[in-house]
């Protein structure tokens, strides 16, 4: 393998769904790297589970919400749902 040509520093949820939308979108050379083990990682993703407010003042706010509900409910590592829909 050569080296990555796209290298993204943090896999908490921004630099996760980073990757995934370039990867969805045809980059095959991105590499994400995490300083500490993925299930105990500092970034902000760890300690602000809040919700996902699917309305906006902003047109733009309220569609990416709408897409990012569609995009984080279509996640199933393991086979398993990891979005929880409730409210």
């Amino acid at each position: 393998m050569g080296r990555p040509r796209l290298v993204i520093h943090g896999a908490g949820i921004v630099g996760c769904a980073l990757a995934d939308e370039l990867t969805e979108r045809g980059r095959t050379d991105v590499t994400v790297v995490e300083q500490r083990p993925l299930h105990a990682t500092g970034g902000s993703g760890s300690h602000a589970p809040g919700p996902v407010f699917r309305t906006d003042p902003s047109k733009a706010m309220t569609k990416f919400a709408a897409y990012t509900v569609r995009e984080y409910g279509g996640l199933t590592p393991g086979g398993r749902p990891c979005f929880d829909r409730v409210g």
